[in-house]
């Protein structure tokens, strides 16, 4: 019988001690991340909130960046990139702090990467739709009253966003964002895109240029006519099909930009500019497709 006490008090002092010890990876997590918005002069997230707990290492949180001022009834969750390999949430840190400070709620969500936690493309794109269905629920108690709730990222968090309306299966069904906000996104998995020996088991389905849906949301894509992992050429075939399908879709290719050129000068300030105007576009309902069915230039 003390043996079985003994036994007992271990698994609660270890499973309380996993606990606290994986929160602790997390709250370090998030005071390195502080520490690299001090350097840039960012203002650090309001909150962080767990928002799971996979059985493969720690939670999953979101950190959340509230509106300042008059709040404009939007906000808007981003997927960092990283090839779903790895990356960090705070990637999005300085795009949440300038739209919070335009009036946008903002959240920066992390998702399992294969570096951290061993697994594959699936898993991140099941994070996501979590992290999505997560804050739909929650936002009142976030500190968030939007009636529009977008999403958006880049690289492969382009993909995760875009996939939360293209892709089904795996207990995954997909959701409604208000629109969707792209940089550089990964949207052709096939064998002339990007990540194909990953996912390739998954079938055409994972890869969003070819699972387009007839009710998709409004879309503003950039990217860079210097990207060789996403080449603008990717990026208009995929706006043309979302044209055929009457979806309002809006495209920049900067010039000369290469992968990732939305994260720093010259182009950030210019691009987040973009981001304002689309979401007010798609407030004031008058993000529509052109009368010639060709994706809006801008």
């Amino acid at each position: 019988m003390r043996h079985g006490r003994l036994l007992v008090s271990f698994i609660i002092v270890f499973v309380v001690g996993f606990s606290f010890a994986s929160m602790g990876r997390v709250h370090e997590k998030v005071n390195e991340a502080r520490s690299h918005l001090r350097e840039l002069g960012v203002k650090r997230p309001d909150e962080i909130v767990v928002f799971k707990k996979p059985p493969e290492g720690e939670p999953l949180y979101l950190s959340l960046f509230r509106p300042e001022g008059g709040a404009k009834g939007a906000t808007i969750i981003f997927f960092h990139g990283g090839g779903w390999l790895g990356g960090n949430p705070k990637q999005f840190f300085p795009h949440c702090n300038w739209l919070a400070s335009n009036g946008y709620g903002c959240i920066s969500a992390s998702y399992r990467t294969a570096h951290e936690y061993g697994t594959s493309p699936l898993h991140a794109v099941e994070d996501a739709n979590d992290a999505f269905r997560y804050v739909q629920s929650h936002q009142e108690s976030l500190g968030f009253d939007s009636s529009y709730l977008f999403a958006g990222g880049g690289s492969a968090g382009g993909h995760l966003a875009t996939s939360l309306v293209t892709y089904s299966g795996h207990n995954i069904s997909p959701v409604s964002p208000a629109g969707l906000v792209l940089f550089n996104p990964v949207i052709d998995n096939s064998s002339d895109g990007y990540g194909y020996e990953r996912v390739k088991f998954l079938g055409d389905e994972f890869s969003p240029i070819k699972s387009i849906v007839s009710d998709f949301p409004p879309t503003l894509i950039l990217s860079g006519s210097d990207d060789v992992i996403v080449p603008a050429e990717t990026i208009y075939r995929f706006s043309e099909k979302l044209s055929d399908k009457n979806v309002a879709t809006s495209v920049k290719i900067y010039s000369g930009a290469k992968h990732g050129f939305f994260n720093k000068d010259p182009f950030f300030v210019d691009a987040m500019h973009e981001i304002s105007d689309f979401l007010e576009r798609v407030i004031g309902g008058t993000e529509t497709r052109m009368a010639t069915g060709q994706p809006r230039a801008i």
